[in-house]
């Protein structure tokens, strides 16, 4: 989730072997070049995913990623998407705690991601 997204962009050829990574809710360049404590963190990011199944899940309305995540994420990258209506920065705050869609997304990558029911 979030910074996680940029840590996982940032290990390029020494990223985890994995099938599958679900891509949640990522901060844009400009949100992070504006917090002096993670604007190096998001630099040097190899925007590249050879060989992982990555999907970006993002909401309508995420103050840390305010054009859209699919802007700087989804569309460079070539990503599978869902976007979820209405849901911000997909927190706990905004009823993203315990989340079935992602379990069920686990379980069937072909399960689209959708909102907290």
């Amino acid at each position: 989730h979030s910074l996680s997204v940029l840590l996982w962009l940032r290990a390029g050829g020494r990223r985890p072997r994995a099938d599958r990574v679900l891509l949640v809710a990522p901060p844009s360049p400009g949100v992070t070049a504006g917090i002096p404590e993670i604007a190096a963190f998001a630099e040097g990011l190899d925007l590249a995913e050879e060989g992982v199944a990555a999907r970006l899940v993002y909401g309508d309305g995420d103050t840390y990623c305010p054009e859209g995540a699919d802007l700087h994420y989804g569309t460079p990258l070539g990503l599978d998407l869902d976007l979820v209506a209405g849901g911000g920065h997909l927190t706990p705050d905004s009823g993203f705690g315990p989340w079935p869609a992602v379990l069920r997304w686990c379980e069937n990558p072909e399960t689209r991601i959708t909102g907290a029911e």
